[in-house]
């Protein structure tokens, strides 16, 4: 057996169960899936086990079933967890305290606190988000990060955050709902709980509201059992598409921040086993044949994402997050390849959404 090591993780209670959850990490030295079966080990703490792996079209299976008990079996890396249970789930009038920074906040100063909401990292800036004034923490952090400069603070509610109101809202044939509503017993749509964090992806923008429909249409003919989703935000398409059927699927996006609160949303959806959350840049994933490659994501990460040898590989396309002058490059790009376009949509004449099918088998 490979010796024990320790690590530390942060989780929210709602996401704490008895039951085995399958969570995983990108591994960027091995450029592998590291799967992480984590499962109760009393009232205080929790036991898991890591493996090596990887998945395709057809073969990406549950780890647990694929590699048999993790407790005897060798190919288990046995780590021991110390889990901090995270409190805060921001309601509506939460006040969030905001720290933003030029510069990135080292690995090796990792925060610890149960008022500490997440970093969001982006071209060289970073947003510190707190639930609760943070000066003594933001102070030892620039004093240990010469590179780390704060140039302004904010205080806004979590409403205000996430540019409008938050309650359950109709999609198409999904009702999205935050965690802290209950939807009626009787409710027929398909209920998503999502907690959008301080990560884009609430439901509200015009090409999450698309992606949904056309998540919906690529799923109700039952041949779509996989899928890549590239810049997943808080996990909203993926949890979408596990709810119609789709067995695996795998939620890509380069913000850790974003893919830490995808995994969040796919444990309160109970699709832990359906979805792995993976940090790591768009493109490279597309060497994974899928059944379903859906990108809402920033068109110069889209028009490589297009012109890569992988996007062929997939059967069917959602593509958005796309301005008119960006969809009619898209479309061009296209109109190059063996792909056909089914649908698109279009709002506002602002926000462009393309479905399609590629000629892969």
């Amino acid at each position: 057996m490979v010796p024990s090591k320790s690590t530390q993780i942060i989780i929210h209670p709602s996401v704490v169960t008895t039951k085995p959850h399958y969570i995983s990490l990108w591994n960027h030295n091995t450029g592998q899936l590291e799967f992480f079966v984590l499962s109760s080990n009393s009232n205080n703490g929790y036991k898991a086990f890591v493996l090596i792996g990887g998945f395709g079209r057809n073969n990406w299976t549950n780890p647990n079933k694929r590699y048999g008990n993790p407790a005897s079996d060798k190919q288990y890396l046995r780590i021991s967890i110390n889990i901090i249970m995270h409190p805060t789930i921001p309601s509506a009038d939460t006040l969030l305290y905001i720290y933003y920074f030029e510069g990135r906040i080292s690995k090796d100063k990792e925060i610890v606190n149960e008022n500490y909401l997440g970093t969001w990292e982006e071209d060289g800036f970073s947003f510190v988000f707190f639930t609760q004034p943070a000066e003594a923490i933001i102070d030892t952090l620039v004093a240990h990060n010469e590179r780390l400069t704060l140039l302004d603070t904010y205080t806004m509610t979590y409403e205000q955050w996430q540019g409008g109101k938050l309650e359950p809202i109709q999609i198409g044939s999904f009702l999205i709902s935050p965690p802290w509503f209950s939807p009626p017993a009787e409710e027929p749509s398909t209920t998503l709980t999502l907690d959008p964090g301080v990560v884009f992806g609430n439901g509200l923008h015009p090409t999450t509201r698309d992606c949904l429909q056309a998540i919906d249409i690529a799923c109700g003919g039952q041949k779509v059992s996989t899928m890549l989703d590239l810049g997943t935000g808080t996990g909203i398409l993926a949890l979408a598409a596990a709810a119609r059927g789709c067995r695996r699927i795998l939620a890509v996006d380069c913000n850790f921040l974003a893919t830490q609160t995808a995994r969040r949303n796919c444990l309160l959806n109970d699709f832990g086993d359906r979805i792995l959350a993976v940090q790591g840049q768009a493109e490279p994933f597309t060497a994974v044949a899928s059944d379903l490659l859906v990108a809402n994501i920033h068109y110069d990460i889209m028009k490589g994402i297009i012109a890569s040898p992988g996007f062929l590989q997939q059967k069917f396309f959602i593509l958005s997050g796309l301005l008119t002058s960006e969809a009619a490059k898209v479309e061009d790009s296209l109109a190059a390849l063996p792909v056909h376009i089914l649908k698109k949509w279009s709002r506002d004449h602002t926000w462009h959404t393309i479905f399609g099918i590629t000629a892969a088998p």
